[in-house]
């Protein structure tokens, strides 16, 4: 199939071109998510930087992220009752994109919570 036949057939659907609209908000969204994600890590290693310099010792272990895969949030989004929308995503799902910092010591951990809500 040419390009010019897929374009026809995308053009002569409402619905495909409806799913091409709401795919793109999909992805402009996951990238919301992606970059959000990016900036409290950057955050996090510069925090723990800063500590480093300051006090000789690192407060955080290591920091892992995660977006969460679409056919999970569709899956949820489902059992919720809930259309696979990305305003539904948005208004029902918090747990879309995650952050785990992980430190050696129980106090280090009311630190970090502490500096982050600042």
């Amino acid at each position: 199939m040419t390009k010019e036949e897929v374009e026809k057939l995308w053009m002569d659907n409402p619905e495909s071109m409806q799913f091409l609209k709401n795919a793109t908000k999909f992805y402009n969204l996951m990238m919301m998510y992606r970059c959000a994600i990016r900036e409290i890590q950057t955050k996090l290693e510069v925090l723990d930087d800063e500590f480093s310099v300051e006090n000789n010792r690192n407060p955080i272990s290591f920091i892992k992220t995660r977006i969460k895969k679409p056919n999970s949030i569709y899956n949820k989004l489902q059992k919720m009752g809930h259309d696979f929308t990305t305003e539904n995503i948005q208004t029902y799902l918090n747990d879309v994109a995650g952050v785990r910092i992980v430190c050696a010591f129980i106090d280090d951990i009311y630190m970090i919570s502490d500096l982050i809500t600042q």
